[in-house]
């Protein structure tokens, strides 16, 4: 009984100013109470002399929490309410509800911010082809190799602009981690030449050594 209530610290994260810290809270779920589940995740915050604050709790799952550029507000992932897909909220950390800034067609796996805190670059595959979906409400569940591969990209958006969408960018490679520059108009890019990601892909039966390499992106629009 006393295992199931435990709690730790999973992440965390520094505000740009150093005096802050947002961190993500470990909670397990209550045996024959909740549903079956991973365990739920929690945003807290510690601002400063005030302590730690609960901001995101209950049953929630919070994950890659990070500051904004201007430190008045954390973001994270999460799938709440009505979202079909795990979508990226904003939280001012002076008080006031969370929203949802950027929603997609799939799951985003990862983001980071500009410089100036306006755009962000996001990782999630593209949306399944409306034959395959086809296919599988009908019962038909086997992948068919390279035809069903959902395409991983880097999309850029602008959360404050309601009326843009998303832009996809061209890569050579299938990206699994970015990083904004601080100081420039570039990203940083984690990319891997095969499916594998970084692991064993299977090539039409043939074993091959996925490569990641880090590779700098230009963002168009960007000075």
């Amino acid at each position: 009984e006393h295992v199931t209530k435990l709690r730790f610290v999973s992440s965390a994260a520094m505000s740009p100013d150093g005096k802050n810290v947002a961190y993500t809270l470990t909670v397990q779920r209550k045996p024959f109470k909740d549903e079956d589940g991973p365990n739920w995740e929690e945003l807290h915050i510690v601002l400063g002399d005030e302590g730690s604050r609960p901001f995101v709790t209950g049953d929630d799952n919070v994950s890659a929490v990070k500051w904004k550029p201007d430190g008045r507000s954390v973001s994270f992932l999460a799938k709440r309410g009505k979202d079909k897909n795990r979508s990226l909220y904003v939280i001012p950390v002076n008080g006031g509800e969370s929203r949802n800034v950027v929603s997609f067609d799939t799951d985003i796996s990862e983001y980071t911010w500009s410089p100036d805190g306006t755009r962000v670059a996001f990782v999630a595959t593209e949306k399944e082809p409306k034959e395959v979906k086809d296919r599988k409400e009908k019962g038909f569940k086997q992948e068919i190799y390279e035809e069903d591969f959902a395409e991983v990209r880097v999309w850029i958006a602008a959360p404050d602009d309601p009326e843009s969408k998303p832009t996809p960018l061209v890569l050579p490679g299938y990206p699994s981690e970015i990083h904004w520059s601080p100081t420039g108009p570039d990203l940083i890019g984690l990319l891997a030449d095969g499916y594998g990601f970084g692991g064993l892909g299977d090539h039409g039966g043939a074993q091959e050594k996925v490569q990641r390499i880090p590779m700098i992106i230009h963002v168009p629009g960007e000075a």
